[in-house]
């Protein structure tokens, strides 16, 4: 990871300006594609078998819920920060990083922005009310903004090999986002 001084902060978006994890094919764009279905269509598990075929790639993965998501593991000191009222609690060691963001300070849009130009691809799980190139895992969630429908694929689709190169050089296509 880049040093402190590598970050930018303005009054619209946070951008990170270390290529160090970004590939050559895609230089410092960042392309964004939202996975959407109901409950149970096999998103994540979806997502995980493109993970794993996107070797090569960096990418972040944000699952957006709408029910709350549990606070941080209590006893550490990221969870007591968090708990005091921190807005953000990071914690940082030599090859990770957890962070916890507290809505509203942090939606997707930040959390979008934060991301970009340090990794090749985004994929957002869910966010029903994002208008982001979409694939679609069976039908559409009540109340789901369509967006720009890329693909659409049964519920839990096997994810062969054919399907997620097809779906990687697919990817591959997207103008960036962000």
């Amino acid at each position: 990871m880049g040093n402190s001084g590598d970050m930018i902060r303005n009054s619209e978006e946070f951008r990170i300006m270390s290529p160090e994890f970004v590939s050559p094919e895609f230089g410092c764009a960042t392309r964004v594609v939202r996975v959407l279905g109901r409950s149970g269509s096999g998103k994540t598990t979806f997502i995980d078998a493109l993970v794993r075929f996107c070797t090569g790639w960096s990418v972040a993965v944000v699952k957006h819920s709408r029910t709350s998501m549990s606070p941080p593991q209590t006893g550490k000191d990221t969870a007591l920060h968090f708990a005091a009222g921190a807005v953000a609690s990071v914690g940082l060691s030599p090859g990770y990083a957890e962070a916890f963001l507290r809505d509203p300070a942090f939606g997707l849009d930040e959390v979008l922005a934060f991301f970009a130009g340090k990794v090749d691809l985004i994929i957002v799980e869910g966010a029903r009310e994002a208008d982001l190139p979409t694939i679609l895992l069976g039908d559409q969630p009540p109340g789901a903004v369509a967006g720009q429908i890329l693909l659409s694929l049964p519920p839990r689709p096997e994810a062969s090999e054919d399907l997620l190169a097809r779906v990687r050089a697919l990817l591959a296509t997207l103008p960036p986002r962000i």
